[in-house]
């Protein structure tokens, strides 16, 4: 019983994974966009960094289009950064949660 809930869970894994390398993203050009979207949501966006705040271990970053992101490694203020990943939200704040960060990027 334990190998058949086993294979059960690894094919959902597999249809998932398959889910998000073939579903594209919404695009994210404003703060009012990120709002607009239900958590859970996979977008991107871009934009140059314009503010960046230690969060226990992590870094809150905010870009010239008001949307913040968290980023576990630090990321330089003026940096041009592209962004992958869900939207969530925390304390009333919402936010990306990245998947893929790619630096200077234009």
């Amino acid at each position: 019983m334990k190998k058949f809930a086993f294979f059960i869970a690894l094919a959902g894994f597999i249809v998932l994974g398959f889910t998000m390398m073939f579903d594209e993203p919404v695009h994210l050009s404003s703060l009012k966009q990120l709002y607009s979207l239900e958590k859970n949501t996979f977008v991107e966006t871009s934009g140059t960094i314009e503010s960046v705040r230690s969060y226990y271990g992590s870094y809150i970053c905010k870009l010239d289009n008001e949307i913040e992101f968290i980023s576990d490694s630090y990321l330089s203020l003026g940096e041009y950064v592209y962004v992958r990943g869900i939207i969530e939200s925390y304390n009333n704040n919402t936010r990306i949660k990245p998947i893929q960060v790619l630096r200077n990027v234009n």
